[in-house]
């Protein structure tokens, strides 16, 4: 069911049912408003005849027949019928109207039960008993109430004129206005069917009608963010893992050779060394590929608490044996009072080649041999910054920095896939984070990793 018809649907089985209820009111009212007004009347009228009666000790015929002349039928289709206290009848209308609930009124009147009332087809009886100071008197009365009848039949035809008309304008209103209201919805429906997984550029513009449409295309376009970002990911997955293994398993290979020729064994220790890092290194990526992968997938990441500095510690002194003429110097900053505060809660492979990709950038694109690493913690955030000094990158460069396969101009001879970085960029944004690169003066690098504290 579209938007549109549930709209349609919904506003008019609300709206039409509570109209009709509505009208309906009334005419019931106005139906009790018709009885006890008609009633009155019909007191009224035996009240007039007792009133007129009273006046008379005794009655003959002829006395009975000049007040039947004179009290000729004022209502159509009526019968009153007149009984003294002992419920011997003293007078009866000329018409033909017959009651055929006579007996039974008059038996159900007394001087406790001054008033009864019923029905006879569209016929509304009446019995009322009443005191004079000499004598009591009881009066039946039978008529037919033309005149409000009329007016309730017109007004019930009035009602239900009124109703279809309304409920048929509410219709043609409701369909008019669901169908301004779905439009938006109608063409942002249509844009997203036109959307091919891979497609390129392919973004919704908010409209600025309604703020929870607007509201929904960003979340639209946030999410197709996420999927181009994913299908990148996933599209030069198997390509980095390719790239990544094929080099160093051939530079093993080509050093594994080199070692069966060797005899000096301070040599042969150093080449060792250097084949453990290159296999620890392909071990990491292929761990921190199979880690996003079991995020992406919603799977779930094993997670436990660390100590940043001693990760970063342990990563210097490995690379240290490979590089021995490099040498990183780890500060801490004043706002760290406690151990405690350097603890985060992740995976710590993950964490550790983020770490390890960072400090072996310092190593190969750092001119002075010596990097800089201070670790800050600020707003339960922990700050990790890398400064080397060397070349720099240009301003249009650094808008490219964290993308997949660029390298910068530094890069040429350096051996490199431009993968790394945006590895990293993986990393952050996993863990809610952020990676930022400046220029704090000439020719000095600096990397800033932000990690929330969990």
């Amino acid at each position: 069911m579209t938007i549109r018809t549930k709209i349609l649907r919904y506003f008019s089985v609300g709206i039409i049912p509570l109209l009709g209820a509505c009208l309906l009111t009334v005419y019931l009212v106005f139906k009790q408003y018709r009885i006890e007004e008609f009633h009155q009347r019909q007191q009224e009228k035996i009240k007039s005849t007792l009133y007129y009666l009273s006046g008379f000790t005794e009655m003959d015929s002829e006395m009975l027949k000049s007040f039947k002349r004179a009290t000729i039928d004022s209502m159509l289709n009526e019968k009153l019928v007149i009984f003294n206290g002992k419920k011997e009848q003293v007078y009866r209308s000329l018409d033909d109207t017959q009651i055929t609930s006579l007996e039974k009124i008059l038996g159900g009147l007394s001087p406790n039960v001054r008033w009864v009332a019923i029905k006879e087809g569209d016929y509304d009886v009446v019995g009322m008993y009443w005191e004079t100071r000499e004598n009591a008197y009881y009066g039946v009365y039978k008529a037919y109430d033309e005149f409000g009848y009329t007016n309730l039949y017109f007004l019930r035809n009035i009602l239900i004129g009124t109703f279809i008309a309304i409920s048929f304008l509410l219709l043609v209103i409701t369909f008019f206005l669901s169908k301004r209201i779905a439009a938006p919805i109608d063409k942002v429906a249509m844009a997203i069917q036109k959307y091919k997984i891979g497609a390129s550029k392919f973004r919704l513009s908010p409209q600025g009608k309604s703020v929870e449409l607007d509201a929904l295309v960003d979340k639209f376009n946030e999410l197709l963010d996420r999927i181009d970002l994913a299908l990148m990911f996933q599209k030069n997955a198997t390509h980095h893992i390719s790239h990544e293994l094929k080099t160093p398993l051939a530079v093993l290979v080509s050093n594994f050779e080199k070692m069966e020729q060797m005899e000096d064994g301070q040599e042969l220790k150093e080449l060792l060394a250097k084949q453990k890092h290159m296999t620890m290194g392909i071990s990491e990526v292929i761990n921190v590929l199979l880690e996003i992968s079991k995020k992406d997938t919603g799977t779930g990441l094993e997670e436990k608490s660390l100590r940043v500095d001693e990760l970063l510690f342990d990563l210097c002194e490995e690379l240290s044996v490979i590089y021995p003429d490099f040498m990183f110097s780890i500060d801490f900053g004043s706002s760290i009072e406690a151990p405690e505060t350097l603890v985060f809660s992740g995976s710590e492979s993950l964490i550790r080649a983020a770490l390890s990709n960072l400090l072996t950038n310092c190593i190969r694109y750092g001119h002075s041999g010596m990097a800089n690493i201070l670790i800050e913690v600020s707003q339960e955030m922990l700050s990790i910054e890398f400064t080397n000094k060397g070349e720099t990158l240009s301003k249009k460069e650094v808008r490219y920095l964290f993308k997949p396969y660029f390298r910068g101009v530094n890069s040429k001879g350096i051996l490199g896939n431009g993968l790394g970085l945006a590895l990293v960029k993986k990393i952050m944004e996993v863990y809610e984070g952020d990676i930022t690169y400046s220029i704090p003066e000439k020719n000095t690098n600096k990397f800033t990793l932000r990690l929330p504290l969990r």
